[in-house]
């Protein structure tokens, strides 16, 4: 009875119902649109830059994050390789070497970071060899063959085919040199790595090197996120610590998990500001519907209503309001999303000073049921709380004075 009294006193002035749930709607599809869009973001940063060059996890010789000195190699990689890939939860593991060096062609040379990867391993780690512009990947039957980033090989003047050289310091005395072949070129969401990295076979990278046998790192990923400090821990315990070190890419990268914290916090404020909107809008409106109803109140308390009762049905009036603006949002707000997913956000203007973070031109929002559930009972949380303070209100009426000043 209270529910079906509560519905028809939301519809008594029907266009301040509609203006109030409009608004509510909107705001809270603004909320789950927004958070949508930076859930996107972040993952693919997160994604562009652990897929492209790290992993979820690195394992390196103890000193070599710091150094990169080539002294600190693994030097029994196969062993490793076999303890790794046979934990729980890693999907992939990957040997390689890194290295910088100077690569040269006829026209121009620059220096650049060196890794030697297995070219049937490293797709399973990394997203690079997706990354292509022209050309192909490595391949397991290349001896000297090179994938650089196209702005690379823009810079250097050469094209497919043609042949660069790759000079650097390894364990053996003096620079060592070699030629190599362009296969292929790639592009990635960071301009500064696609301008400085280049790709050479594993066994290629060690001859040159004077590291035979022997890597610098070994790239894993794993089947999902949320267990990466749990497999990250038994690596650690698998792995003698005084002689590896097990690193996840958060350890890595501190300045994109600020990043992502920073974005995440800004969204809490951004949902703040509009829940606290929401309040005062449907504070507001109850107070507004107060007054108008007061000697109805009145009348109400003197025939014997409970002011408990009268405190109900305000409360369910707001959250009748509450249910049909979240619905609303929540439909809305899904049509957005499932419209941006298709084209995307295009912020190029805005992502130019973050490019050195991968972060990507076009963004496509992320929207999961946590998303929608979390900032529905929000907003419906928020609508009710408003609402308390008239219903206090609205029970404190004295019924005699409420009817003669009505």
């Amino acid at each position: 009875m209270d529910i079906k009294l509560a519905w028809r006193n939301v519809w008594r002035n029907r266009r301040r119902s509609v203006i109030i749930i409009s608004a509510i709607a909107i705001g809270l599809a603004g909320v789950v649109v927004y958070e949508a869009l930076t859930v996107g973001m972040t993952t693919q940063m997160v994604e562009n830059i652990v897929g492209t060059s790290l992993g979820d996890i690195e394992i390196h010789h103890r000193g070599f994050q710091e150094s990169k000195t080539l002294e600190l190699a693994i030097d029994n990689p196969e062993q490793v390789l076999r303890l790794v890939r046979g934990t729980e939860h890693v999907s992939a593991a990957a040997p390689r070497v890194r290295a910088q060096g100077l690569v040269s062609s006829a026209r121009a040379s620059a220096g650049v970071q060196i890794l030697g990867v297995d070219p049937t391993a490293e797709p399973a780690v990394s997203t690079i060899a997706h990354s292509l512009v022209r050309g192909r990947f490595l391949a397991a039957a290349d001896e000297y063959a090179i994938y650089l980033g196209e702005a690379l090989a823009k810079k250097l003047k050469v094209g497919l085919g043609r042949k660069v050289v790759l000079m650097a310091k390894g364990l053996a005395p003096g620079m060592a040199s070699n030629a190599f072949r362009v296969v292929g070129t790639f592009q990635t969401a960071s301009p500064n790595f696609d301008k400085m990295t280049v790709y050479i076979p594993l066994a290629a990278a060690q001859s040159l090197l004077s590291l035979e046998g022997k890597i610098s790192e070994i790239a894993v990923r794993i089947d999902r996120q949320r267990s990466l400090e749990q497999v990250a821990a038994t690596l650690r315990t698998k792995l003698a610590p005084n002689e590896y070190e097990v690193l996840t890419w958060k350890e890595l990268v501190p300045n994109l998990v600020q990043m992502t914290q920073l974005w995440e916090e800004w969204v809490y404020l951004f949902a703040f500001v509009i829940y606290i909107a929401m309040v005062f809008g449907v504070t507001n409106t109850m107070l507004m519907v107060i007054s108008e109803r007061t000697r109805e109140l009145g009348i109400m308390l003197a025939l014997g209503t409970r002011p408990l009762r009268i405190f109900r049905m305000i409360l369910i009036e707001s959250a009748l309001m509450g249910l049909v603006s979240v619905a609303l949002g929540s439909a809305a707000s899904f049509g957005v999303v499932w419209w941006l997913s298709l084209q995307g956000l295009d912020l190029g203007w805005f992502v130019r000073g973050l490019s050195f973070l991968g972060l990507s031109r076009i963004i496509y929002p992320v929207l999961t049921p946590s998303i929608l559930l979390i900032s529905g009972l929000s907003a419906l949380v928020a609508t009710v709380l408003a609402a308390i303070w008239p219903a206090w209100r609205a029970v404190r009426l004295e019924p005699v004075e409420a009817i003669r000043d009505a």
